[in-house]
């Protein structure tokens, strides 16, 4: 009888040893499924932040004028001229960091 009891014990034991490796499975799982996807995002958001700035860049064209001797902004697209840089350009050029 002795020994039957500790067979049973036995037994529970190893089942609650299965039960937490699988639980510390699953948990690896998930966390290896949440990193991974994170990861895919993160490479779709700039790819796509990427592509918006290349096609800001392309549709404006920095020219030189000999009249004014100063530079202006052609627009490919609409035929658009300006003397001042189109806000466009200005949000893609790097912002100064503050050290206050």
């Amino acid at each position: 009888n002795g020994a039957g009891c500790l067979a049973k014990r036995r037994l529970r034991e190893l089942r609650c040893f299965q039960e937490e490796k699988l639980r510390r499975e699953i948990q690896v799982h998930h966390w290896a499924a949440t990193t991974i996807a994170a990861g895919w995002r993160g490479k779709r958001g700039r790819d796509m932040s990427s592509r918006a700035r290349i096609a800001k860049l392309e549709k404006w064209k920095a020219m030189w004028s000999k009249e004014e001797n100063r530079p202006f902004y052609y627009n490919q697209l609409s035929g658009e001229m300006r003397w001042r840089k189109p806000q466009a350009l200005l949000d893609l050029e790097p912002r100064p960091v503050c050290s206050n």
